[in-house]
């Protein structure tokens, strides 16, 4: 039964992809519909004990999809309350007050902090508001500790994705957390502690956590720091981007998550000790016998642990299974392991729906359950083995198990597989799992009794990470144990996920086989009809904020990729976290040419990336390949990559009688490197798209002069939609159908100029832009040009 609960709450929660929320009275409609066919079926069971059939459940079933289905609505949107945090998100400068709830260090520099809003301060007065804010630190010293009342002035921020396929969904992540607004403070002097304040409190777990992390940020040496960090504390933020890397090339970051292995063990630390304990009294082994009652006396300690290391999902996980086995074990009850996982699973989803579409939650529950499908049926053929062979074998056996079940979601979230994980696990689980973790434990344990004892433990904790990790580095750069970049599109996901639920041992007889059979022509249909449709002449405008990143598909399975996007004083690659995880949902996995129409970091920041990741058949500029960023010039030798010089004028590298594809270098001595921008025609019969680039007035009157290859029934706007390339001046001449636009949103230099836009409506000319409606589609439909807008989830 729980399968089936499990099935179709999360079922309605997957619905809010697909389906907008319904208004209340459709809500109405739906559960009166279904209360009454769950009345007419019930009397009629009752009526006639014949009919009694699984049948009269559906409308409960239908209830509670639309449960899943409304409660993850509701928690996409910040609570309706009228004096909530996230009404005051308008980018004005504020006074902010509000209790720290924790801090973590970040590994770039900085701080973030989670405060609990209690007041906005304004020019009309002061109002007591509700609601978490994410505030961001960029640098500084904190001197303030969770429990804090604080002050600070800064603009409250909405988040939002950039609206590409298979970028991180940032808004979504903040909102499994109830948070809805983000801050950002420059330096942490600005950030004002008010002493003695009336509802100042001192939470003792939360300081406690924060304690040891700066006690374990002082003892352990930087490199291992951040690792020993996340180790024992479940704080991930002291983790550099290239640890992190490394992890996930080397297929160990699942050891440095909290789970069941570190429950487990503590649980196991714990319970010794407490049967030593217990057995020392008669009376109480004569009461109850210890291996009932302890194990329900660890919950609490359990609990306290949970949320000292920050209760992320898979820790939830592991203590909610913890916490039932040892319930059922306390009153002699058994149960399949497989309900009480979907029964953790249920649970968590009650309490947070949108936790479903988190990669902790998704890795957490399909890793055990792989392991609790797979491993019992392997491990048959070692029972007459000896128990020193059976250990590594088994080890194996476990992690490929787990690496199974798992893949769909590490390939659909990271983009990445990792073979080296198979032998790295070997050698890092016991260094990690049976050394530094339980180490690192007791050493916690120790510090508020022998500082120096305490200390010597977390060295020798941070050594043997150190050493996993330095064995695992070496290990995950062999020859064909190096990570293997890899995206899955729709229909790919589908398959691999079809071809694990057959590989299932769940039986070989006929209906088992039919069973299969069945999954196997429902994943076949699915994935034909959700196959990516890359029309033969199609422009793609990539969502990369104040950047630029076009692609041009022509016939052939041919594609250009112009210009590779670029966010100025941000850690996002735009190439890695934006521009390749799109492509790989489009099903393109080569590159028939890279153009960078000028060398500015906001057009050539993410081609590092992309260039390292994807074949490219030639590159294209206009402008000496020594001024480009070393990076792009390592990256461009390392690989191979022609790199073709385009000459001043027209180049035509494809002019045939159906497809035309041209690039146009102007002058390039001009002062300004805009004007020094390619553009690239793209046209298929009457129909012609027109990328501008950068390029100001002077470089658009060299193209009008020169003469362009076809019609222009598409434009780019130049310049991410400046006043200063002269707008009215330009439409005149091209007098295009459409126009789209790639601009970041909120920029501060307020691209699309508002001229622009009414120059735009001025000529009826429909504008589509990346800013608000993320990336563009853009495809020819019954003579007009139709944009299909980026994700709404």
């Amino acid at each position: 039964m729980p399968f089936v609960l499990l099935a179709a709450y999360a079922t309605g929660i997957v619905l809010v992809c697909f389906v907008a929320p319904l208004d209340i009275s459709g809500y109405g409609t739906v559960i009166g519909a279904l209360l009454l066919l769950w009345v007419f079926l019930w009397r009629l069971s009752r009526c006639n004990s014949s009919c009694r059939s699984p049948w009269v459940w559906i409308p409960f079933l239908g209830l509670l999809l639309t449960a899943g289905f409304l409660h993850a609505s509701l928690q996409l949107e910040p609570p309706s309350v009228a004096n909530h945090i996230s009404r005051f998100a308008d980018n004005s400068p504020l006074i902010l007050e509000g209790k720290i709830l924790n801090i973590e260090k970040r590994a770039p520099g900085g701080y973030r902090l989670l405060a609990e809003m209690r007041q906005v301060i304004q020019k009309q007065g002061s109002g007591v508001v509700s609601g978490d804010v994410l505030v961001y630190i960029k640098e500084g010293e904190l001197q303030v500790r969770p429990g804090q009342i604080i002050r600070w002035r800064s603009p409250l921020r909405r988040p939002f994705s950039f609206g590409n396929p298979g970028e991180f969904n940032y808004p979504l992540y903040l909102a499994t957390r109830g948070i809805y607004v983000t801050a950002f403070i420059a330096q942490a002097e600005d950030l004002l502690a008010l002493a003695n304040h009336p509802e100042q409190q001192v939470t003792s777990l939360e300081n406690w956590r924060y304690s040891l992390a700066t006690h374990i940020e002082q003892t352990v040496p930087d490199n291992a720091a951040g690792f020993v960090q996340s180790l024992l504390l479940g704080m991930s933020g002291g983790i550099s981007q290239e640890q992190r890397q490394v992890l996930s090339e080397s297929g160990v970051a699942h050891l440095f998550a909290i789970s069941g292995l570190h429950f487990g063990l503590l649980a196991l630390l714990l319970y010794q000790v407490g049967k030593w304990l217990y057995t020392r009294s008669q009376r109480l082994i004569l009461w109850c016998p210890p291996q009932r009652i302890l194990p329900v006396l660890l919950i609490v300690p359990l609990a306290a642990y949970l949320f000292l290391t920050g209760n992320a999902w898979a820790t939830r996980r592991a203590f909610l299974m913890v916490s039932l086995v040892a319930l059922l074990f306390a009153r002699g009850r058994r149960t399949s392991p497989f309900a009480l996982l979907a029964t953790v699973a249920f649970s968590l989803l009650l309490m947070n729906p949108l936790a479903l579409f988190q990669p902790g939650f998704q890795l957490s529950f399909a890793g055990v359950a792989g392991i609790m499908a797979w491993l019992p049926c392997w491990q048959r053929p070692l029972s007459g083995l000896s128990k020193l062979a059976r250990w590594p074998l088994t080890l194996i056996l476990t992690t490929t198990a787990a690496t199974l079940a798992t893949a769909p979601a590490t390939l659909w979230h990271f983009h990445q597989f990792a073979p080296a994980g198979l032998l790295t696990n070997l050698i890092a689980i016991p260094l990690i799992a049976w050394g530094a973790v339980p180490v690192g434990l007791v050493s916690m344990a120790t510090l508020p009794f022998s500082t120096l004892l305490a200390d010597w433990g977390l060295l020798l904790s941070a050594k043997l990470v150190t050493l996993a990790i330095s064995i695992v580095t070496s290990i995950s750069q062999w020859p064909g144990l190096t990570a293997i970049p890899y995206y899955l599109t729709t229909s790919s996901l589908i398959l691999l996920v079809a071809s694990l639920l057959i590989l299932l041992p769940f039986g070989i007889r006929r209906h088992h086989w039919l069973f299969r059979l069945t999954i196997l022509l429902a994943a076949s249909g699915a994935a034909w009809l959700t196959q990516p449709q890359v029309a033969d002449f199609q422009v793609t405008a990539l969502s990369v904020g104040q950047g630029d990143a076009t692609l041009i598909s022509l016939a052939d399975d041919i594609h250009y990729l112009i210009d590779g996007g670029g966010l100025v004083g941000s850690s996002i690659d735009p190439g890695e976290q934006l521009i390749a995880p799109a492509l790989g949902r489009m099903g393109i996995d080569r590159l028939q040419g890279v153009i960078l129409t000028h060398n500015h970091p906001d057009h050539s920041s993410g081609l590092a990336y992309i260039l390292r990741r994807f074949p490219v058949e030639s590159f294209y500029l206009a402008e000496d390949l020594a001024r480009l960023a070393p990076e792009l010039q390592e990256v461009l030798h390392q690989r191979g990559v022609p790199v073709r010089h385009v000459d001043e004028g027209w180049t035509h590298l494809k002019r045939e009688r159906q497809q035309t594809f041209s690039l146009f270098v102007p002058e390039q001595n001009a002062r300004d490197i805009n004007e020094r921008s390619i553009a690239v025609f793209a046209g298929q019969q009457t129909e012609g798209v027109l990328l501008t680039a950068d390029l100001g007035k002077s470089g658009l009157q060299q193209l009008r002069k020169a003469g362009v290859p076809g019609r222009i029934s598409l434009l780019k706007l130049p310049h991410h939609g400046s006043r200063h390339s002269q707008p009215e001046w330009y439409l005149d001449w091209i007098q295009p159908e459409a126009a789209f636009v790639s601009s970041g949103r909120g920029n501060p230099y307020g691209f699309p100029h508002q001229q622009t836009i009414e120059a735009c409506t001025a000529q009826q000319i429909p504008l589509f832009r990346t800013d608000q409606d993320g990336m563009l589609t853009l495809r020819i439909s019954n003579g007009l040009w139709q944009a299909q807008r980026g994700r709404a989830l």
